[in-house]
């Protein structure tokens, strides 16, 4: 188990050392680093209900396209980006969509859109007429990308996936099975504080760095459930890292800062590992 979480603490560390942040908390940037331009300091989301949508989304959600939603991210240097959602079927209770970054385009440009990625259902793919894949020259000369990202929101049986301007979806990198899981388990663990400290005071409260031991750990299970219940923080990301097999493992669930490991086994039930406040000292 310690060689585990030593392999969890290196992985996650890589997440937090992408960038320097000063002790107040802000970002620095390089000159014309990319990142300038992946980071929104501002996001708008639109589906075809949404009011008052600028017109080239507006036009894009008709039709075929009211299946469809956008996000407009502002990012630091004031560009704005569109980043087209794409439903994804629904399985085990959990909605996806895939969000992608398309470009204003010019008369005659199509992008083509495939709302259903399973191919034992008939093609569903569609023009998306005025929008293009090719970013600016300028952006791509600062070697700027920003892949696919998946979101995903764990739904109720029966009850509807929600539009894809809904805030219940989050961004995650895990499989459906471990997604089902971890939401059963947490729905139980954190439907009332007793529960949370019942769970969780059975659960390592590690420093998520270095694996290390706080040396108050009732003070952290505090935090934590602040962080749940005074807060009301949802779980904003679940991310895994993936084996050569494709399967899930060293798994964590974010609350803003609060990062909580996970485990799925293999009769799909997901257990709390350890948990921790994520901070730059």
């Amino acid at each position: 188990m310690r060689k585990r979480l030593a392999a969890m603490a290196g992985f996650f560390l890589t997440l937090a050392t992408l960038v320097a942040r000063p002790a107040a908390g802000q970002v620095i940037y390089r000159e014309n680093d990319p990142a300038l331009l992946r980071d929104c300091q501002h996001s708008e989301r639109y589906a075809a209900d949404t009011p008052d949508p600028p017109a080239q989304i507006a036009a894009s959600l008709q039709g075929n396209g009211k299946v469809l939603a956008f996000r407009l991210c502002r990012d630091m240097e004031n560009n704005i980006h569109y980043l087209l959602r794409a439903p994804r079927p629904r399985r085990d209770g959990i909605c996806r969509f895939v969000e992608t970054e398309i470009f204003p385009g010019r008369d005659g440009d199509v992008v083509e859109v495939d709302v259903l990625d399973d191919p034992a259902m008939a093609d569903t793919a569609f023009a998306l007429p005025g929008w293009t894949k090719r970013m600016p020259a300028a952006w791509r000369k600062r070697d700027y990308s920003r892949p696919d990202q998946t979101y995903a929101a764990a739904m109720p049986d029966g009850a509807p996936c929600p539009p894809g301007d809904d805030r219940r979806y989050i961004p995650v990198r895990a499989n459906t099975a471990t997604l089902k899981a971890f939401f059963a388990a947490w729905r139980a663990a954190a439907a009332i504080p007793q529960d949370f400290d019942r769970v969780f005071a059975a659960v390592p409260s590690r420093n998520p760095y270095d694996a290390k031991p706080y040396d108050d750990p009732a003070g952290v299970l505090a935090e934590a459930r602040r962080y749940v219940f005074d807060g009301h923080l949802p779980v904003d990301t679940v991310r895994c890292s993936e084996t050569a097999a494709g399967e899930d493992e060293l798994c964590s669930a974010y609350l803003n800062t609060l990062d909580i490991r996970f485990d799925v086994n293999a009769s799909g039930e997901a257990t709390f590992v350890s948990f921790g406040f994520l901070s730059i000292t």
